[in-house]
C-alpha cells in the first residue's frame, strides 16, 4: 500500500494505468527576498497574521494547541487579536517534563480560556493498541498518544484546533540543523585524509562524537543531510534487525537518498530543510491528522500556508540558524508578542517520559514483554539476544533506549499482532478483539 507524497495527485485511466504527478512546488511562486533582516521579520509578521486570520474562519468553535513554545504562543497571540481564544494543553505528572510555567505566561498575557489536562502511565498504555489501529501503522513517536488525548478532551469545547506544526522545518528549529554549522567547521579544521582513523574509532568504540566527525569528513552532503537526525547508530541497527529487516531499511534509505537534491555544502542548511519538509514533516502531519480525526477534531497548520513556505525558501540561511540559535527570524518576531523567557530557552518539544515508564513493571513497562515473547521470536524481525541486552541496560539506567529503540520495536510488534495475526472472521476494530489480539 502506497500513499501519495505531499503536493501530488494521481490519475487512474480506464485502461488500468496509474500515473502520479506533482502539482505544486514551493519554488513555483517565490517572492522577492527582503533586503534586510528587519524587513524580513516585518514581512513574516504580516504573512503569519494573515494566515492565522484565514484559518480562524469556521462555522464551528476554534481553539489553539498551546505548548508554551514559540510557535504555538505566536498563534495564540495572533488569534487573540480577532476574538476570545480557547487554548488547550496536555502535561505529564512527572514535573521534569512539564512546560506548565511557560504555558501560564502566555495564557495570562492573552487572557485565554485555558484547559490543561494531565496524563499518567496507565492512561498512556490504555490507548496505545487502539491508536495503532487508527494510525494503520506503528506509532512512530510516543507523543501521538497525548496528542490524541488532547484532541479528545478539546472536542468537548471546540471542533477545530490550530497547531504550530511546520515552523521547525521551515525556519530551522531542530537541534540537528545546528550540526550543519559544526560540520563545516570540522571540515575546515580537520584534513579529510585522517578519515580512516575516525572510521577505526567509530567501528571499535561506537563514539557518537567520532561518528559525527567521520560523517562530516566524508564531504557527501546528501549522506550528511539524511543522517543528521538518525536516532540509532547504524552498527546498533545491524545488531538489532534481522537480515531481511536490515535489507528493507537499506533499500528505503537508498531511495530517500536518491530523491534528495544535491546542493553544495555552502547551502546545506536549506537543503536539509527542504529534505525534512518532504520526509520528516510529512510524517508529522500524517500523525497530527490521524490522531486528531480519531477524536473528531480538524487540525489546521497556519505556518504551512503556501506563501509562508515559499517565503522561507528565499531567506538566507543565517536568518534561520546562526550559531546556537535556531529559528532566528521567528524568535525575533516572537519578541514582539511572547514573553522573553519563553523564547530563548532550550527547546523541549512534545516530550513523553517513556524512558522512565519503561523502567517500571506496570503500564507501558509491562507491555515491553511483547518484544521478547514467543510470538515475537517466531516472527523474527529483531534479534532476541540484542533486544534483551538493550532492555537490561535500559532498566538498569545505564543508558536511555526508551524512545530510540524500545518504543519502535514494541510498536512494530503490536502493529503486526493487530493487522497480521487477526482472524478474518472477526472485526479487528472491535475493542474486545483488540485486547485479545495483544495477548
Amino acid at each position: 500500500i502506497s500513499s501519495l507524497p505531499a503536493a501530488h495527485c494521481a490519475f487512474y485511466t480506464l485502461s488500468g494505468e496509474l500515473t502520479v504527478r506533482r502539482y505544486w512546488r514551493p519554488s513555483d511562486s517565490l517572492p522577492e527576498r527582503p533586503s534586510t533582516f528587519t524587513e524580513a521579520v516585518d514581512s513574516l509578521d504580516e504573512l503569519l497574521e494573515a494566515s492565522v486570520k484565514a484559518q480562524l474562519v469556521s462555522d464551528v468553535p476554534v481553539g489553539i494547541q498551546l505548548s508554551g513554545g514559540v510557535d504555538s504562543s505566536l498563534l495564540t497571540a495572533y488569534a487573540s487579536k480577532n476574538a476570545a481564544t480557547e487554548t488547550f494543553s496536555i502535561d505529564f505528572c512527572e514535573n521534569r517534563f512539564s512546560e506548565g510555567a511557560y504555558i501560564k505566561r502566555v495564557v495570562e498575557k492573552y487572557k485565554t480560556v485555558h484547559h490543561h489536562f494531565f496524563m499518567k502511565n496507565n492512561e498512556f498504555v490504555h490507548y496505545i493498541k487502539r491508536l495503532i489501529w487508527y494510525m494503520d501503522e506503528p506509532l512512530y513517536h510516543p507523543h501521538q498518544i497525548p496528542l490524541f488525548l488532547l484532541c479528545k478532551h478539546a472536542k468537548e469545547k471546540v471542533t477545530v484546533l490550530l497547531a504550530g506544526e511546520g515552523a521547525d522545518e521551515l525556519f530551522g528549529g531542530y537541534f540537528w540543523y545546528r550540526k550543519i554549522g559544526a560540520t563545516k567547521i570540522i571540515r575546515t579544521l580537520i584534513p579529510p585524509r585522517i578519515l580512516p582513523l575516525f572510521s577505526l574509532i567509530t567501528g571499535r568504540f561506537g563514539s557518537s562524537a567520532a561518528r559525527f566527525v567521520e560523517m562530516s569528513l566524508t564531504g557527501d552532503w546528501k549522506y550528511i543531510i539524511q543522517n543528521l537526525h538518525a536516532f540509532i547508530p547504524y552498527p546498533m541497527l545491524q545488531s538489532i534487525l534481522s537480515p531481511e529487516m536490515l535489507c528493507s531499511y537499506e533499500e528505503i534509505s537508498a531511495n530517500r537518498l536518491e530523491q534528495s537534491v544535491t546542493i553544495p555544502g555552502e547551502h546545506a542548511l536549506n537543503a536539509a530543510l527542504a529534505f525534512d519538509q518532504e520526509t520528516y514533516m510529512e510524517a508529522l502531519l500524517r500523525r497530527q491528522d490521524k490522531m486528531s480525526m480519531a477524536a473528531g477534531i480538524e487540525v489546521r497548520v497556519p505556518f504551512l500556508d503556501s506563501r509562508i513556505l515559499s517565503f522561507s525558501r528565499v531567506l538566507p540561511e543565517e536568518w534561520k540558524v546562526r550559531g546556537f540559535i535556531g529559528k532566528r527570524i521567528l524568535k525575533k518576531l516572537a519578541e514582539k508578542y511572547v514573553p522573553y523567557g519563553n523564547i530563548y530557552r532550550k527547546k523541549v518539544g512534545f516530550f513523553v517520559p517513556v524512558g522512565i515508564w519503561f523502567r517500571r513493571n506496570d503500564g507501558i513497562g509491562d507491555l515491553l514483554s511483547v518484544c521478547t515473547d514467543n510470538r515475537a521470536q517466531k516472527r523474527g524481525l529483531f534479534s532476541n539476544q540484542a533486544i534483551n541486552q538493550i532492555l537490561s541496560i535500559h532498566k538498569k539506567g545505564v543508558a536511555d533506549y526508551g524512545e530510540s529503540i524500545l518504543w519502535p520495536c514494541m510498536n512494530i510488534e503490536l502493529w503486526c499482532r493487530t493487522f497480521f495475526d487477526t482472524s478474518p472472521n472477526r472485526d479487528p476494530a472491535h475493542p474486545f478483539f483488540l485486547e485479545q489480539a495483544m495477548r
